[in-house]
């Protein structure tokens, strides 16, 4: 609905755009009349059920535990050697399939594939976190 897409705050990522929704989903047949602030939709595979996106209210959400930050568009670090050096002047480079940047910082993926910065931290150390942190959307 309308109403819903307007209280959305949208993200842009390579793919779309995507947004974090608080509510509630439920499934079957349909309510004998919709309260306000529901949304359905139905899902390609299951044509004849109907899904409601009940909204949540203030005091819900309240008692609900903070939403974690969701790191969309994770980049690779070659792209992010490429975005170093061309578009803010820093010098890096690979050593041992780590991304050093200015000899102070370095950038690696960990076993399970996420980017870990390691460095000493000054000026660099954080101009490198905020230029790998914009290569995200964040929700």
């Amino acid at each position: 609905k309308d109403s819903l897409l307007s209280s959305i705050k949208f993200v842009k990522t390579r793919d779309g755009d995507v947004a974090w929704v608080d509510g509630i989903i439920t499934h079957g047949v349909p309510p004998s009349a919709i309260p306000p602030g529901v949304t359905t939709f139905t899902t390609v595979d299951q044509v004849n059920i109907e899904w409601y996106l009940n909204s949540v209210t203030r005091e819900v959400k309240d008692q609900m535990p903070p939403q974690a930050c969701v790191f969309i568009n994770e980049p690779k670090l070659f792209d992010l050697k490429t975005i170093l050096i061309r578009q803010h002047g820093l010098r890096a480079e690979f050593v041992g399939g780590v991304l050093t940047c200015e000899d102070t910082v370095a950038i690696k993926r960990n076993e399970t594939g996420k980017i870990i910065l390691e460095g000493t931290l000054f000026d660099t150390f954080y101009k490198v976190r905020r230029i790998l942190y914009d290569q995200y959307a964040i929700l």
